[in-house]
């Protein structure tokens, strides 16, 4: 039996960096291998998948083989899936934490309304110990005034 754990938040960004930078690092050296003649050495390859990745995409460095347009194809989706990899987990922590504050605020609401049921059932003891009507459930009522 294999057991599932979540990601934390440093996790996850460090898991969407460590594949992103990978990508990066790969389809750079990549496209200086298969297309030396426009990008000469791995720097340029590199300018040119971060500038793709990021989809800035100058233009100034263009692979010309279909090869090199395959790897540019991969980096670009590479670049949205990290950045919907990290939109999800923006939008699950937030979601987390606003379902964290809903319970807090309901176990606080009951609690209160507990103690506010308390305290009309006392009330209630004590207008009937003091032979006061019923005000039923209404302990601000003008019975209380009337019958004095």
């Amino acid at each position: 039996m294999t057991v599932r754990r979540r990601l934390t938040l440093v996790q996850a960004f460090g898991l969407v960096a460590a594949v992103t930078g990978s990508a990066l690092l790969l389809a750079g050296w990549l496209i200086s291998t298969l297309e030396p003649e426009r990008f000469g050495d791995v720097g340029e390859g590199l300018w040119w998948a971060i500038t793709t990745i990021t989809t800035v995409g100058y233009g100034d460095l263009v692979p010309a083989t279909a090869a090199g347009r395959m790897i540019g194809a991969a980096l670009m989706l590479v670049g949205i899936a990290a950045l919907a990899f990290v939109t999800a987990t923006m939008a699950t922590v937030i979601l987390g934490e606003v379902r964290a504050e809903e319970e807090l605020i309901e176990r606080e609401e009951s609690e209160i309304l507990a103690l506010l049921s308390e305290l009309n059932e006392r009330l209630e003891r004590l207008e009937r110990a003091a032979g006061i009507g019923s005000t039923a459930g209404k302990p601000w009522s003008d019975d209380l005034h009337s019958s004095r």
